[in-house]
């Protein structure tokens, strides 16, 4: 979406440590979240 938008930095902050672990994990699978996870790990390439 960010890429969609021409964002170039966008920053998350996160405190809820289930979700960080799953950010954490490339390997975490959850197909509700995975594709926003995905999503989140390209902006970082």
């Amino acid at each position: 979406m960010c890429c969609n938008l021409n964002i170039a930095a966008l920053i998350v902050e996160l405190d809820a440590r289930a979700v960080v672990d799953a950010f954490s994990n490339n390997h975490y699978v959850n197909n509700i979240i995975s594709p926003i996870l995905d999503d989140c790990r390209l902006l970082n390439s």
